[in-house]
């Protein structure tokens, strides 16, 4: 967007909400509230951030986790860095099936 001056931060996500589901129930848009730190070193700073609206394989993030983020020091704004790994939904799908997998190489459960 015009006007924003954009630098790397980390945001903490402190909560999350519903901001909006969809008529039949199968979709939830969220929005979250979250302590973010710029890289430059400014002081850290709470605000609103919205789920990206065209994302296929954004992965909502947990209260507690700390994701790469994008954010606007003059404006108090921050946005979800869309390349990081941990928001997306194919890195988390991916770790399972490789957990899952993993457990053939284990011994067999002690019946006895």
């Amino acid at each position: 967007m015009f006007g924003h001056r954009w630098e790397p931060a980390r945001a903490t996500i402190v909560a999350r909400n519903s901001a909006y589901t969809t008529g039949d129930g199968m979709v939830s848009i969220m929005e979250y509230v979250a302590d973010v730190a710029p890289s430059s070193g400014a002081p850290v700073f709470r605000t609103l951030m919205k789920e990206p609206r065209i994302s296929t394989y954004f992965r909502s993030p947990s209260v507690g986790d700390v994701v790469r983020a994008e954010a606007d020091v003059e404006r108090g704004e921050a946005r979800f860095d869309k390349d990081d790994p941990a928001l997306d939904s194919r890195t988390w799908k991916q770790a399972e099936g490789d957990a899952f997998r993993s457990l053939l190489d284990d011994p067999p459960a002690s019946t006895s």
